[in-house]
């Protein structure tokens, strides 16, 4: 989605609203060609200390349990066993697992990354598990970038064949480590 932070679209501060549940993830490209990708999202993980934080008075009370399984050597909310800590489709399975997404505002109007630090200037890589448990942040970046790089003045149909690619080489590259997530 976008988002103008004025609702007047003849501002030109203009937003891409971000919101994540679970555990896809969100990152840019900065567009100068460095490795200067970065996660725009955070995975909703029970590992992670801000979700562990969000649990614990769950846990306190004796409602959930957090605790990690062999079987999948992830750390699980109980009652349900979800590797997530915030679910749409899976609330019910666990107390203290909620719906509730994080946002995030990232600037598309300026391209300069040193003074604004939210901005981006060429792409954004939505993902879920089944790509970021097998490759990093800069790793999928680089694919992104190598494979989906449609130039602006390119047609539309030239951009969409362009981002195929790149989502084709991406899951190539993770069915090629073995993971079938």
């Amino acid at each position: 989605a976008l988002y103008n932070k004025d609702i007047d679209f003849f501002d030109p501060y203009l937003y891409a609203v971000v919101a994540n549940v679970g555990d896809s993830r969100c990152i840019t490209d900065d567009g100068r060609g460095t490795e200067k990708f970065r996660n725009v999202t955070w995975d909703h993980r029970p590992s992670d200390p801000r979700e562990m934080r969000r649990l614990a008075p769950f846990v306190q009370r004796g409602n959930t349990s957090v605790h990690r399984e062999n079987r999948w050597d992830a750390i699980r909310v109980h009652p349900g066993g979800l590797a997530v800590s915030r679910t749409i489709g899976d609330v019910e399975h666990s107390v203290g697992v909620v719906p509730t997404p994080d946002v995030f505002y990232v600037d598309l109007s300026s391209t300069d990354n040193q003074t604004c630090p939210n901005s981006i200037s060429n792409r954004f890589v939505i993902g879920s598990d089944g790509i970021f448990d097998v490759l990093n942040t800069i790793e999928v970046g680089a694919i992104a970038r190598q494979y989906g790089n449609a130039a602006k003045n390119d047609s539309i149909p030239q951009r969409r064949r362009s981002a195929i690619e790149a989502c084709q080489m991406l899951m190539e590259t993770c069915l090629a480590k073995d993971d079938h997530d």
